[in-house]
């Protein structure tokens, strides 16, 4: 909720560098936060230290790079919210 807030008021006044920080400060602990929940809690990882499971849960349900691949994807798919602080202006070709 207070990321939406944020993002309301840096969306109304976009020339704001400290609106721009706070909202990019804020949003990264929110990612780094979300992230760790996802791995840790929601998906059991992190928890094993037996030797070929490097980063994964004892019990697995599918192959070892399902969730490798699971890692990445979510890693990036979170850090989407990044696009609305990107200028784009400028980056597209005039019709």
């Amino acid at each position: 909720m207070a990321m939406a807030s944020l993002y309301v008021a840096f969306d109304m006044n976009r020339d704001s560098t400290t609106l721009r920080a706070a909202y990019v400060m804020f949003g990264l602990v929110v990612t780094a936060y979300c992230l760790a929940w996802d791995f840790y809690m929601d998906w059991g990882l992190f928890r094993t230290r037996k030797p070929g499971k490097k980063f994964l849960r004892d019990k697995l349900l599918y192959p070892r790079w399902f969730y490798y691949f699971g890692i990445a994807a979510n890693s990036v798919l979170r850090l989407f919210w990044l696009f609305q602080v990107v200028n784009w202006d400028g980056w597209a070709a005039d019709p």
